[in-house]
């Protein structure tokens, strides 16, 4: 059984609650309005603070209908994958009214996603349960290590073979921020295709996808 959020049309016919499909479709597609396919329940509002809410952050020069995006959205149909555009504080404006009253965030970031998500951490690291840091622009101008380290568990990911974002100027700042970091290095270039694919998803995210 899938779960999908609406939080526009259902949300604004029934004000203060958080409408919920619960789709019954194998192929994860909403058959919402085909009423053998589904039901839905009705949570209040503020349930949704609370409520685990993992997202994907593409990278500069890509969008939620990437390699990695539309992986995400087949697999784990709850995520959301926004789209960003504009320069790093256009970017981080945008994340900040996506994750407007929601805590216990985990943040996926591919390459400059994974420098949005590691700048909203620094801001805001009580409200961020994990960091998945996928070749992150650490090592871009607009990072800075902040004065104290946070605890966020961070995982992160580099390939040897990225020349975008490498392992030897990414991996200290990295080390600099994060007290509890994890580092997968392996032999792959930025677009992490073979490292991404061996990620095991499913059970890295236990309980984001719903089937």
């Amino acid at each position: 059984m899938v779960v999908r959020s609406f939080f526009t049309t259902e949300a604004q016919r029934h004000k203060g609650f958080l409408s919920l499909c619960l789709c019954t479709h194998k192929g994860h597609k909403c058959l919402y309005g085909e009423k053998n396919n589904f039901f839905c329940v009705f949570v209040p509002l503020w349930y949704q603070k609370i409520m685990p809410t993992t997202l994907f952050l593409h990278g500069l020069d890509s969008s939620s209908r990437g390699t990695k995006g539309r992986y995400f959205q087949a697999h784990f149909p709850a995520m959301l994958c926004p789209d960003f555009s504009g320069d790093l504080d256009q970017r981080l404006a945008r994340l900040e009214v996506v994750c407007r009253g929601r805590t216990n965030l985990t943040l996926i970031g591919s390459s400059f996603g994974g420098l949005m998500a590691s700048c909203f951490a620094i801001r805001h690291p009580a409200r961020v349960a994990r960091l998945i840091l996928l070749a992150p622009a650490l090592n871009f101008p607009d990072f800075q290590v902040p004065p104290a380290q946070i605890a966020v568990p961070t995982l992160l990911v580099m390939g040897t073979n990225d020349t975008v974002c490498p392992p030897a100027l990414v991996g200290p700042l990295a080390e600099a921020t994060f007290s509890n970091l994890e580092v997968r290095l392996g032999d792959d270039d930025h677009l992490l295709r073979r490292m991404f694919a061996e990620v095991k998803w499913q059970a890295l995210l236990a309980g984001e996808r719903k089937s």
